[in-house]
């Protein structure tokens, strides 16, 4: 493949000025692509979440320490201005 060739098709505009048509198995990639993705969506099965509520709290209370201690660094070193 053509270096040129190869840039224009990562950037959207391979076929120059536009007056050509996609190919016909772009919209065989697409159309399976599609296919596969509305299969599975009808396959999916939502399960219940399973919290830990310990695990919730501590998480909770690091994002509370290093948002503190962020904070706290931040307005030493700048003074929020």
């Amino acid at each position: 493949m053509d270096h040129r060739q190869a840039l224009l098709a990562q950037s959207g505009i391979e076929f120059g000025d536009n007056k050509e048509r996609s190919r016909w198995w772009d919209m065989l990639i697409l159309a399976a692509a599609t296919g596969v993705f509305i299969w599975l969506g009808r396959r999916a099965v939502a399960s219940p979440p399973a919290l830990n509520l310990w695990r919730v709290m501590a998480l909770a209370a690091a994002m509370v320490i290093s948002l503190t201690g962020e904070g706290w660094a931040l307005w030493r070193h700048i003074r929020f201005s």
